[in-house]
């Protein structure tokens, strides 16, 4: 009962970060990211994704060893969220113009 209760604080927290991410790209507008830097936002996006549903899955088959191995792929999305991270300073570096996109990004990456 707990799990499901932490569970359920989580899936509303991840609605939330959502909606807040869909504000920050509405304001910025796709044609003002760096073209680059797509790529490695999708594959970012995508092994949380997989990770979100795996956990939605195992939870729900109760199997704890997949739910600890999922845990354990959370490294890999703080290693692609750190290349983000520096892609998106080297941009700023490169061109102040690219600031102001680039740090909504930054939000919408963490």
């Amino acid at each position: 009962v707990v799990g499901a209760i932490r569970m359920a604080g989580d899936l509303e927290r991840i609605g939330d970060l959502a909606k807040n991410i869909a504000k920050r790209v509405g304001s910025v507008g796709v044609s003002a990211a760096p073209r680059d830097l797509s790529h490695s936002i999708d594959s970012m996006a995508q092994l949380v994704l997989i990770q979100v549903h795996g956990v939605i899955e195992e939870y729900t088959a109760g199997d704890a060893t997949a739910l600890a191995k999922l845990r354990n792929d959370d490294e890999r999305i703080d290693v692609k969220y750190t290349s983000v991270f520096r892609e998106l300073l080297t941009y700023m570096m490169e061109d102040p113009r690219n600031i102001t996109a680039c740090t909504h990004l930054l939000f919408c990456a963490k």
